[in-house]
């Protein structure tokens, strides 16, 4: 419940915080759509905690409280990293280190040291939560020993479990970038996303307006709500130039603001 707590306060009087900070350091359009998809998809995945905990006090399953390491995004932040898998984990008692990215790392930072503020003030055990701030060998050498001692925990788990004591690492990413961590760290779990796919084969103007809207909707293409379009050649055609003139005309926005 102290987690429950802080969270709601998060994603509310700390709303505005959050947003702000990932459009400072990533160019975020569109961050209120995400706290509240976050505050959406949260309702689901507690009933889903709550249930996972239950079983395991009936004797079902075994949770494994090994750190979880936690590869941040750029985009997005507040509904994978913070949402989905730091606060689920920390709330079945699941220590959680989240480790910093090369780039647009400093939002990141910011809501991991709000919530380590947070778990003070609702009670909640602050050695359960880190943020590591490394480059890329530093990040690799600490993957490197978790691997070697989780195989050490191995030799020495009850059999039942050998499996679970490999420590997970969430990670969302490219299938490339996440089957070379995975060999790696064996306990990966990554969410390789898309393709985005519309189908739009009747061409009606509402469907192109979704389609140019969704195209164009997330920072520099990064992470669009749209990455496949299905459509007659003719509105294929259409709708793609018209999308790359609501690209170039947000990209003249941005540059006239920061200008």
């Amino acid at each position: 419940q102290q987690v429950r707590a802080m969270e709601t306060e998060l994603l509310s009087d700390h709303a505005g915080a959050l947003i702000a900070n990932q459009a400072l350091d990533f160019g975020k359009q569109d961050g209120v759509t995400e706290i509240e998809e976050s505050l959406q998809a949260n309702a689901v995945e507690r009933r889903l905690n709550d249930e996972l905990f239950a079983a395991e006090e009936r004797g079902e399953v075994y949770i494994p409280r090994r750190v979880a390491l936690v590869s941040c995004v750029s985009n997005f932040t507040n509904f994978l990293d913070l949402s989905r898998k730091v606060l689920r984990n920390l709330e079945l008692g699941v220590p959680v280190l989240v480790l910093s990215r090369t780039h647009t790392q400093q939002h990141a930072f910011r809501w991991a040291q709000t919530l380590n503020e947070l778990m003070c003030k609702h009670g909640v055990a602050n050695a359960l939560f880190a943020f590591c701030s490394a480059d890329r060998a530093a990040q690799q050498r600490l993957l490197a020993r978790a691997a070697a001692d989780a195989v050490a925990a191995c030799r020495n788990a009850r059999s039942v479990h050998r499996r679970a004591t490999l420590p997970p690492m969430l990670v969302t990413s490219g299938r490339d970038v996440a089957a070379a961590i995975k060999a790696q760290v064996p306990g990966t779990i990554a969410s390789t996303g898309g393709p985005n796919l519309m189908l739009n084969l009747c061409a009606s103007a509402s469907l192109s307006e979704a389609a140019r809207l969704s195209a164009t909707i997330e920072h520099a293409g990064q992470c669009t709500a749209l990455r496949v379009l299905v459509a007659p050649a003719a509105a294929a055609t259409e709708e793609a130039t018209a999308a790359a003139m609501a690209m170039t005309a947000a990209a003249m926005a941005t540059a006239a603001a920061a200008a």
